[in-house]
């Protein structure tokens, strides 16, 4: 049965029972309960001491009940016992608050069922005992002995825990500028599409090309609308062109491809005054006479009708 227990709340210990314990003889055993935090982290006791004026620190052992086991050697002299429990998961290693045990003068007396040290341990403790009390006794300090030997190097330690990142540094002063580069060889640009060139084209020449591809595929032909200071005007195949009332008109029709048909068409109004209508390039295949109205006319090849609407 442990003789204290420590019950931790968190990184928080407290020893439950009395803390004080007599100069004793035999060890001390330590229970840990805790609230069910840090479940999946080990546990490590440590007890510091005090001993003829020295300082030692241990981490105690575990028996068979799990309990911690703090040796008689650290209840020798009066004083405080510290201890402070580490936990651990192999990479972070949070140690809670340190709780203390009082070790008091006098010696524990010995029940029946106490088990003494054998004797090479009493020995010990006596020899300890005489020296530490035989100040009057004691002869001159001895000579200095030689230095011993360096021992072994110590097995590295398991890497600390990654402190916080620092604050970002100033930006670094700017380069030098680099030297400058061979100017890129001249590029010939078309003014027209070609089956044969690899030179790159003109955007408007792209444009005007969709533009008469677009005219061609539409369901309907393109609708140009004039004002009364358009007197002359050329028309291109698939247009049709819509005037207000004019007093004369003059149209010429515009070009097309070797095997295609030109085809177009135009409407005016005729006031009071009938408007004088001139056709270049094509001949009227009726003799409508134009007097007061609106009019229609479709030019397909070179020859063009008009009506009245």
């Amino acid at each position: 049965m442990a003789n204290f227990k420590i019950m931790r709340n968190g990184l928080s210990t407290e020893i439950v029972g009395d803390p004080h314990i007599g100069q004793s003889s035999e060890d001390v055993t330590v229970a840990v309960t805790d609230d069910g935090t840090y479940q999946e982290y080990d546990k490590n006791l440590y007890y510091s001491y005090g001993y003829r004026n020295q300082i030692y620190r241990a981490i105690a052992d575990e028996n068979s009940s799990n309990e911690f086991v703090i040796p008689m050697t650290a209840f020798l002299e009066p004083g405080i016992v510290k201890l402070s429990l580490e936990l651990s998961n192999g990479t972070n290693k949070p140690t809670c608050n340190a709780c203390f045990i009082i070790t008091t003068d006098g010696a524990k007396s010995v029940a029946a069922s106490d088990i003494l040290p054998d004797d090479a341990t009493w020995e010990q403790y006596v020899a300890s005992y005489v020296k530490s009390h035989a100040d009057t006794l004691r002869g001159e300090k001895g000579d200095k002995g030689d230095r011993g030997e360096k021992g072994d190097k110590g097995d590295k330690g398991e890497q600390g825990i990654q402190g916080e990142k620092g604050p970002k540094g100033d930006t670094g002063p700017q380069g030098p500028q680099g030297e400058k580069g061979d100017a890129g060889a001249s590029v010939t640009v078309d003014a027209e599409l070609s089956s044969t060139s690899t030179n790159p084209v003109q955007n408007k020449v792209v444009k005007s090309e969709l533009d008469k591809k677009a005219y061609a595929t539409d369901l309907g032909i393109k609708k140009v609308t004039h004002t009364s200071n358009d007197t002359a005007v050329t028309i291109n195949s698939g247009e049709y062109h819509v005037f207000p009332t004019m007093a004369s008109l003059t149209i010429t029709p515009g070009n097309v491809e070797n095997n295609k048909m030109f085809i177009c068409g135009f409407e005016f109004t005729s006031g009071s005054t009938p408007t004088v209508l001139t056709l270049t390039g094509c001949t009227l295949s009726n003799s409508d006479d134009v007097t007061a109205g609106t009019y229609e006319v479709n030019i397909l090849g070179n020859s063009a009708i008009v009506r009245l609407r």
